[in-house]
């Protein structure tokens, strides 16, 4: 389940789904407020956004092939919407960053979907391989993307493909599990963690800044990145086979 603010009355309303696909929304003494029928299970985060450009919020997640945005109608309850973004087979990473919806597909592609201008773009860009992340950055007055693929590979790119700086780093042995951006600093970094617990960061100019190993506590455990609904707080959790989601 998701946890969105009612705009009017500021109470807290509940989105979630059922094992047929029938999404609800419920108000905060669970009581159903309107369902509505989508193609395929949600997953990942829900995230805040303005899509349709009416200074309201509207809210961002995907399924394994789609792109949804809920808007939530004062009169009829929650609404989905598809954006048509051409991917190839599933959808791999979604990020949204400035009014930019940033999607990686089975493919390797990457597009942007603009929401000031409603139109979408396909980065001319290498095919990447097994996209689990992509994250924006703006630096010195360019928008870059960070891309990891689920090998290790950190690529650091330009909005129109080309590579910024030479950057491309191979992290760790094992396979990469999440990353993690600091565009605080005044040398932004980027920071990927592997299912073994491998960890290294790199700044933009391509850089290594430091490694380090976390300790296993299970033999049979690997390791995840884990970010909150705000995408701004995260744990790196340390999980087993036999855990339950």
């Amino acid at each position: 389940p998701y946890i969105i603010p009612n705009r009017i009355t500021q109470a807290d309303e509940i989105i979630t789904q059922s094992t047929d696909n029938q999404l609800f929304l419920l108000n905060n003494k669970a009581q159903v407020i309107s369902r509505d029928t989508i193609a395929q299970t949600l997953y990942g985060r829900l995230t805040p956004t303005d899509y349709f450009q009416n200074g309201l919020l509207q809210y961002l997640i995907n399924s394994p092939n789609y792109l949804y945005v809920f808007k939530r109608d004062l009169q009829k309850g929650l609404k989905a919407y598809i954006p048509a973004v051409p991917v190839v087979g599933g959808i791999r990473a979604v990020s949204v960053e400035n009014q930019k919806i940033y999607v990686g597909d089975d493919e390797g592609s990457i597009f942007i979907n603009d929401e000031t201008t409603q139109t979408v773009s396909r980065v001319n860009a290498r095919k990447f391989k097994r996209i689990i992340s992509i994250q924006p950055l703006q630096y010195k007055g360019e928008n870059l993307l960070f891309v990891l693929q689920d090998n290790g590979e950190l690529f650091l790119i330009r909005e129109n493909g080309t590579i910024y700086k030479n950057f491309q780093a191979i992290v760790g042995s094992g396979q990469a599990r999440g990353l993690i951006l600091d565009k605080i600093s005044a040398v932004p970094t980027a920071t990927v963690i592997t299912k073994n617990g491998e960890v290294e960061r790199y700044n933009v100019l391509g850089e290594k800044v430091s490694t380090f190993q976390i300790p296993k506590t299970e033999g049979e455990s690997y390791f995840e990145v884990i970010f909150d609904q705000s995408q701004k707080d995260y744990v790196i959790a340390e999980r087993t086979l036999t855990d339950v989601f």
